[in-house]
């Protein structure tokens, strides 16, 4: 089948169009073959068919015989690309605002979810920090100022008791006075 092969190939690439259409159909299976494999989203069907016979064609017309590769090598590889490369092309694009169901009422956009957005714990958050501030607030200014000074302004200890003209310790047993009383109150 080969010397077949290679004699209506040297046909063909001389012109002889019976050569290449004899070629065109011993290369039906390939073209088939690789048009359902690598086809895109349709897989085989006519139009694609057609696409591999004038890839077949146009590897006659560029093939060079003299740098010794086989034709029947030669074509694969093109028609693999071929295919390949056409279903790289053939990207399907879905529109966000296209609608789904059957009432046409909703889109695709309405049915994605933020993961990273959480409504509930967002609130809760919330909650919980206005509950904090009232309760800071139902301290005394001395306590309220050192919880206010250390959590909120990021003093140090040392740099409170300094300020306020008292020992470090003092300013320590009041802030875990303060906290004692943050977590009772809360």
């Amino acid at each position: 089948m080969y010397i077949e092969f290679d004699k209506k190939v040297g046909a063909a690439l001389k012109g002889d169009s019976i050569a290449k259409e004899w070629i065109i159909d011993r290369l039906k299976p390939l073209v088939v073959s690789y048009s359902k494999k690598y086809g895109g989203q349709t897989g085989w069907d006519e139009e694609l068919y057609q696409e591999g016979a004038w890839q077949i064609l146009e590897a006659l017309n560029v093939f060079d015989i003299s740098k010794g590769v086989p034709f029947l090598g030669f074509v694969t590889i093109r028609l693999k690309h071929h295919y390949q490369n056409r279903r790289r092309k053939e990207k399907i694009t879905i529109s966000l605002d296209q609608f789904v169901g059957e009432d046409e009422g909703t889109s695709l956009l309405d049915l994605l979810v933020d993961e990273k957005v959480s409504i509930e714990s967002d609130y809760l958050k919330e909650e919980e920090y206005k509950a904090l501030i009232r309760a800071i607030n139902k301290l005394d200014a001395k306590e309220r100022g050192i919880i206010e000074d250390y959590y909120l302004k990021g003093y140090m200890l040392k740099d409170i008791a300094e300020a306020r003209k008292v020992h470090y310790v003092t300013v320590a047993k009041d802030k875990a006075k303060a906290l004692e009383k943050l977590k009772n109150i809360l």
